[in-house]
């Protein structure tokens, strides 16, 4: 799990960026069984062999296969912006932590998006579903 943000492992002193140490130092704490890391940008968070050359002292290994947003604009902007580029679906915004499944549809979402995002979340919620 890779915690984003601007800068790295606290090479700036700005408020947003301690935000995020703050955040991981939170996480670490409630769960130190999960592999953890940050703040860093997203490009040392995706090449681990970049991040083991010039912070070896990081705890990821590999490249991290969840990335922790900031804050909704930049989380909302980024996915779009790779959906955008590479012609791929988005599903969500969905919730997690509660007894079942919710989702939002996103504003201006397609059939498909209607679509991928109602099977995830009756998949999630245990409902069998049967095309025909």
């Amino acid at each position: 799990v890779a915690f984003l943000s601007f800068s790295n492992f606290g090479n700036v002193t700005y408020d947003r960026a301690t935000k995020v140490r703050r955040a991981v130092a939170l996480a670490r704490a409630k769960r130190p069984d999960i592999i953890m890391d940050g703040e860093m940008q997203p490009q040392l968070a995706l090449n681990s062999r970049y991040r083991d050359e010039h912070y070896p002292f990081s705890k990821l290994s590999g490249d991290a296969n969840v990335l922790i947003f900031p804050d909704l604009d930049a989380a909302s902007i980024s996915t779009r912006l790779a959906a955008a580029l590479t012609g791929s679906s988005l599903v969500g915004p969905l919730l997690v932590g509660l007894d079942k499944p919710v989702a939002a549809l996103p504003q201006g979402c397609d059939v498909d998006e209607l679509v991928n995002l109602t099977a995830f979340v009756a998949i999630r919620g245990g409902v069998e579903l049967t095309w025909g």
